[in-house]
Order: structure tokens, then sequence, then C-alpha cells
């Protein structure tokens, strides 16, 4: 292993930059980075666990892994430790994400989407981690890739997702590289579990790209297309979770319940779905997200 440097701001902005680590030599490339939202600490989390792992396994890459787990460190310096401010520069108030492939002589923000895409666009696959409140470990894949590197991510769910531009994996997928986003549960409640799940979607995908010898995991299931439902509180008061995320909730089923000095509020499953995540928070307000189902009419397992 060896750890470099990559300088993100210079200049009038001050002197920002951010470790990360380069294991193998010769063969194909590939990214792991995490931390462009900087209060999504889950998948900073997963890759800094990761580093530990390829070190052990470094005589077994036949190719280039660099890991770059904090990517935002500009915002990361400033403590942000909520996934709803990390979001956003404190310095520009610009979502890094939104910024690719970044501007030399732009803000902050900007300057940093541009250091980071020159720094990703050289390598052939760049897998980007994320955070997606308390919610199932998923992949987010565009749909030409979504049978091949989604269907080898070991995740709960797979999902095939057309990416607005100037993200980061949408910016590298225009120059010709493969990418995708892997979200990896809670952005600040990191459990082993966790940490451990992801560990083994990421060997089961350098595996299947031929960089690593492990186990290629196929994925539980897939989601293409359909119906995604949010369902909202129709009271305030305090969101108690009844099922577990990942549960199959059958239709008319109590998933969770509003406790409010008015009594109780179940809610309900319109239809047999899929809990993929529930809120960060517990206490709602009308009309607030309690928790996001799939209809298990829009799953299914991969077809060959």
């Amino acid at each position: 292993m060896r750890t470099k440097n990559l300088q993100l701001l210079s200049g009038p902005y001050g002197e920002i930059s951010t470790d990360y680590y380069q294991f193998g030599l010769d063969g194909k490339s590939v990214l792991l980075i995490s931390g462009i939202h900087a209060g999504e600490l889950g998948s900073q989390a997963v890759l800094y666990n990761y580093i530990s792992k390829l070190q052990e396994k470094e005589s077994e890459l036949r190719g280039i892994v660099a890991i770059l787990p904090c990517a935002d460190q500009l915002n990361n310096n400033s403590q942000i430790q909520q996934p709803d401010l990390g979001r956003y520069s404190l310095f520009d108030m610009l979502n890094l994400n939104r910024e690719f492939p970044g501007k030399e002589e732009g803000t902050p923000t900007q300057r940093i989407a541009k250091k980071i895409f020159d720094f990703a666009k050289d390598f052939d696959l760049v897998i980007d981690l994320h955070c997606d409140t308390n919610s199932l470990p998923y992949t987010l894949c565009f749909p030409d890739n979504f049978s091949s590197f989604g269907r080898f991510s070991g995740c709960d769910l797979v999902e095939s997702y057309d990416f607005p531009e100037k993200e980061l994996v949408r910016a590298v997928k225009n120059i010709g590289k493969v990418a995708f986003i892997l979200e990896v549960g809670a952005s600040d409640v990191i459990t082993r579990d966790m940490i451990q799940k992801n560990t083994q979607s990421l060997d089961s995908l350098l595996s299947f790209y031929s960089i690593l010898q492990q186990e290629i995991i196929e994925s539980k299931q897939w989601y293409k297309g359909g119906e995604q439902i949010y369902y909202l509180a129709e009271q305030g008061g305090l969101l108690v979770r009844d099922k577990r995320i990942g549960d199959i909730i059958k239709k008319e089923e109590i998933f969770a319940t509003i406790v409010s000095k008015k009594g109780n509020f179940p809610i309900r499953a319109s239809e047999t779905s899929l809990l993929k995540k529930f809120p960060s928070y517990s206490l709602v307000n009308e009309g607030m997200k309690t928790a996001l189902l799939i209809p298990l009419d829009s799953l299914r397992r991969y077809e060959r």
C-alpha cells in the first residue's frame, strides 16, 4: 500500500488536501471514493475499514485499486456531522455531487469538483459510495451496466437509474468509463453488520472485475422501473418503527405507528412491498415522509 495526497484547493481559498491509498502496480484500475457528501459518515467508515482488508489481500490483487475515503475534505474539516448539512458546502452552499466536472476558476466546491474529476477520469472503473439515511444497502447502476456490475454487487437491492447531469458517475460515464453508486445504508448509524455487508459487496465487485480473487456474490433481487411509494404522516407525533428495513410487508399490515397526544395512528402498507428505508428522524409533522416501500410486483430476480 502507498499513501498519496490529492490537492483539492490552493490559493485564495487556502490549502486543502486529502489522502488516498493505492494498492497494486499495474493492470485495470478501480477508484473507490466516498465522502463526496461530507455528512455521510457511514460510507467513509466502510472505506477506511476496507483499507485494512486490502492490506491483508494485496498479494491477491491483479490490478490497481485506489481508495479515497474523504473526498470533500473542506467540509469534513468543518465537522459537518449531519447528512442534510454535509450535502451542501458551508462555503458556497453548493452540492459537490451536482458540480462535476467542475471549474478550475470557480467557487471552492466547483474547484474541488474539478480536482476530483481530473483524478477519477484516469481510472477504468469508479465506484462512488454514499449513504441513504436508514436504508438497505443497494446499488444504483446505469441501465447499460445494470445486469453486469449491479447483478454481482451482492447488495440486497439493485436499481437501474439514469443519473442526473453533473453527478460524478455521470461525468465519468460521459468520457467512456464505467461508474456506479453503492449506497451503504445509514449515514450516521454505523454498525459492524453494515461494514461487513459492504465489504462483501466490494470484494464481489472487484472479483467480478478480475482484480481480486474472492467469491462473486449474486445480488438477491433487482429493481428496474416501476413504483416506489413514500408514505406520508397523516398526523404529527413520534414515529415508532414496527418492522425492520428489508422486511416484506403484506398488504394492510402495519409497519410503523405514529404516537401522539391524540392517540396511536398505525401506518399500513397499501400493497405487499419491500421496506426499503425509514427516515433518520423520529419526530414527524403532518405530511413528512415516514418510510419508502417498493411494491413486490416491481421486484424481480435477475433473468438470464
